[in-house]
């Protein structure tokens, strides 16, 4: 591949992965509803990222700072890292950064994997009692949130496949 073109390529694949990680924050990610004896309908909440968050701030700050660095900080590293690869004009600049994205990469799918955590946190089905029942949902905020990580992963293997200088 020219390296014009693989400049225009990795610049795309970044910035279609900020947007679907900007997606996959700001949208709302799990419905979480309860009822009472199965039938009973007492209310349901729609929560993003962000909104989880907040909460979490709110009522157990450690878990909300783990989620805040492996939902916002480190994509957001990783992919600023990512476009300043593109952008670099020496092949030293590149190995460096090439570096830096790979180590911040090995956390790529943590993020993902925090997701599921809360998600399995906020409707495990073990605490069903007869009387009073939650139940969980996915909602397009996940999957955007679960497409950056993916795209992530194949835009750091594009970038360390095709190294990008300029000439």
């Amino acid at each position: 591949m020219k390296p014009l073109t693989t400049k225009y390529v990795s610049s795309a694949l970044v910035f279609v992965a900020l947007i679907l990680l900007f997606l996959g924050i700001m949208l709302p990610c799990i419905v979480v509803s309860s009822r009472l004896f199965d039938f009973i309908h007492l209310g349901s909440e729609r929560k993003s990222i962000i909104g989880l968050i907040g909460n979490l701030l709110n009522n157990n700050i450690l878990l909300g700072i783990l989620i805040i660095l492996f939902s916002i900080v480190i994509p957001v590293t990783k992919l600023g890292l990512s476009l300043l690869m593109i952008l670099s004009k020496t092949q030293n600049d590149n190995r460096l950064l090439k570096f830096l994205v790979h180590n911040i990469g090995k956390w790529s799918m943590v993020d993902v994997f925090s997701m599921a955590i809360i998600v399995a946190m906020l409707t495990f089905d073990n605490l069903r009692i007869k009387v009073f029942s939650t139940e969980g949902q996915l909602l397009s905020g996940f999957y955007f949130f679960l497409s950056y990580g993916i795209l992530s992963i194949f835009t750091t293997y594009f970038l360390n496949r095709h190294t990008v200088t300029a000439k």
